[in-house]
């Protein structure tokens, strides 16, 4: 993903340079790249490396709070952020606070638990990190004596937070956006694949685009979604489950992704440089109309993308 964003920036003109693992990229030469010390906090690579940037677009996980730190490391030294605020960070990295956001505001949600014992539903549930991202370490319960044994399990494994929510059904799906000065341009939502192997969910990559009635679907609830939320910017995913119901009336939002995603993968490849210019352009936002005509694409989370 960061490779394929580097790539697409240097296309568009952009002057660029990445901070990054040594041995982590095959970039062009035009991109300089910073390799850190091992070890070596972000913000202290940012402080003494870094100085004349016009603005830093952060790649990183909700996951331990690594987007959200990062992100507060960019605004305490006063660089320019093209992505979303920490602020907003806070609240959509937080599963469980976006659900308590997305509750007051009507916007429709799967029911959501911090505790079992808060729990009056029989299941299916899903059961994930509190701030996970990608489908890693999310697994089904069937019923409630699984969800408790499943919840006993995971807590003894890993020190972090897990929820629980109703499972929904219907087609796992993904519409991102690019945020510049309260204006909203959507990308053609996508397909997610997810398999289930055991109890265990696993996000493999993504297709599309969806077919035109489903995007429009995707479009409305995203809306709903992102509507009011104050700091919101540059690239940012919205994932939903769209039902059966051809009114939308069995569609939920997920969660928001207040970054970068790898739909990117394979948008680029359905819509061509023009996303990376509005990253890189905050204020030159994308050209597009509902008649524009977009490849169809299936990608891997790997990057590999293949005509569909």
């Amino acid at each position: 993903m960061l490779e394929a964003l580097l790539e697409d920036l240097v296309s568009v003109g952009a002057d660029t340079m990445t901070i990054a693992r040594n041995g982590l990229l095959r970039t062009s030469i035009l991109v300089e790249v910073l390799s850190p010390p091992s070890g070596e906090p972000f913000i202290k690579t940012l402080r003494h490396s870094v100085s004349d940037l016009t603005g830093i677009l952060i790649i990183a996980p909700e996951s331990n709070g690594a987007l959200l730190q990062m992100t507060r490391d960019v605004e305490s030294l006063g660089f320019r952020n093209l992505g979303c605020s920490a602020d907003s960070v806070a609240l959509c990295g937080d599963k469980l606070s976006l659900f308590s956001r997305w509750r007051s505001e009507k916007v429709p949600t799967p029911e959501t638990w911090r505790k079992l014992t808060d729990i009056d539903d029989s299941g299916p549930f899903i059961v994930k990190p509190r701030d996970g991202c990608g489908c890693v370490d999310t697994v089904v319960a069937e019923n409630f004596s699984e969800l408790r044994i499943l919840i006993e399990k995971l807590n003894r494994q890993h020190a972090t937070e897990f929820i629980v929510q109703k499972l929904v059904r219907g087609i796992p799906a993904s519409i991102s956006c690019i945020i510049s000065n309260e204006t909203t341009v959507f990308m053609p939502a996508c397909g997610q694949s997810i398999q289930r192997i055991g109890n265990r969910l696993e996000y493999t990559g993504g297709w599309g685009p969806l077919p035109e009635e489903m995007i429009t679907r995707a479009q409305m609830l995203a809306a709903k979604a992102l509507d009011g939320i104050r700091g919101l910017g540059g690239w940012v995913g919205v994932d939903m489950i769209l039902g059966d119901a051809r009114d939308g009336s069995n569609d939920f939002a997920i969660e928001i992704n207040p970054r970068l995603t790898s739909s990117y993968l394979g948008i680029r490849h359905m819509k061509g440089t023009i996303a990376a210019a509005a990253i890189a352009r905050r204020d030159q936002m994308p050209v597009g109309n509902g008649n524009d005509k977009f490849r169809s694409v299936v990608w891997s989370k790997c990057g590999k993308v293949a005509a569909n």
